[in-house]
């Protein structure tokens, strides 16, 4: 089992190998979200029971997220899908689980690739993958109630979700940092 996951991994890494560094960091960074994708529902019903569930929606997300190294012909629609897959299980999971699980801090990864992972003359998609999170945002402040019956559980939520964002951010900024080869240093980031 072990040996195939090596495998797996291995292939898709060499997807995202590529003469374009943004598109390496992007394709890397949707690796790393993809992988992720499978065990979060799992941990929600661990934490909440059943009421966990309604974020199964990963599931279906994870192969938008695995195909962003396979669009290497197209960095730009990679780096793209990779913003809106984010935003998409993000604002579904924040609008079904509703403010108070702060679900919806998990658009912050989806902001930094906005800002860090296009060049000047792809100012469009800059825009839209910045927009998507930000209106999301605005939407999830009226979601309803979520399925959580204590506090612990609240809380278990909150300390599994920054565990989780806190990665993301590191491996969205190291990504980009690694992959942009100095890009922010040379005024060349931020689009």
């Amino acid at each position: 089992m072990i040996a195939a996951l090596r495998s797996l991994w291995a292939c898709l890494s060499a997807a995202a190998a590529t003469d374009d560094p943004l598109q390496q960091a992007g394709a890397r960074i949707a690796l790393f979200a993809g992988s992720g994708q499978p065990l979060y529902p799992l941990g929600l019903v661990w934490i909440i029971g059943d009421a966990g569930w309604v974020a199964r929606v990963a599931w279906l997300t994870t192969p938008f997220f695995l195909l962003v190294p396979f669009l290497g012909r197209w960095p730009v629609a990679g780096r793209l899908l990779l913003g809106l897959a984010g935003t998409f299980v993000t604002l579904y999971v924040a609008l079904a689980l509703g403010p108070a699980s702060a679900v919806e801090a998990y658009h912050l990864p989806v902001l930094l690739v906005g800002l860090l992972l296009f060049r000047k003359e792809e100012r469009l998609a800059q825009i839209i993958t910045l927009a998507m999170p930000l209106g999301a945002l605005v939407w999830v402040r009226h979601a309803g109630p979520m399925g959580v019956e204590s506090a612990g559980q609240l809380a278990l939520i909150h300390w599994v979700g920054a565990l989780g964002l806190s990665a993301y951010i590191v491996f969205v900024s190291y990504s980009a940092r690694k992959h942009g080869r100095g890009r922010i240093a040379t005024g060349q980031g931020f689009g």
